[in-house]
């Protein structure tokens, strides 16, 4: 079971790198997606969300949602985490409880910095913190 869940996202992440390429957004903390930014090899993600119709993952390049049913890449996008949470950060996700928001939080010297976080809101792909 876990084999094939790793053959999924492994196939997902190919498949991930050819659509995002012209992908772009314009909230300041988030970066548009870029194919020549992703990595030359092989990468498997870190799944944080499954359900019987969709998936979600993170890879270096960034978060994605994907559509098992109808194939598709429901959401995606990238995270500046230094000017969200400061430099020396990077940023790890959750799905949240009601299944509407991505919880994004900050690490620092591998510490959760609790401070505060941020909600990318999956139907009008804003964020709040």
């Amino acid at each position: 079971m876990k084999n094939i869940r790793k053959l999924k996202i492994s196939i997902l992440t190919l498949i991930l790198l050819i659509l995002l390429y012209n992908m772009k957004y314009h909230n300041y903390l988030l970066l548009e997606i870029k194919y020549e930014d992703a990595n030359k090899r092989a990468e498997l993600g870190h799944l944080f969300y499954e359900k019987n119709d969709k998936i979600a993952f993170n890879l270096t390049i960034g978060v994605f949602v994907y559509n098992i049913r109808n194939g598709n890449i429901e959401n995606s996008f990238n995270f500046n985490a230094e000017k969200a949470f400061g430099i020396d950060t990077y940023y790890n996700v959750n799905m949240s409880e009601d299944e509407k928001n991505i919880i994004i939080f900050g690490i620092r010297d591998h510490n959760i910095l609790k401070d505060y976080y941020f909600k990318y809101n999956l139907k009008n792909r804003k964020v709040v913190k």
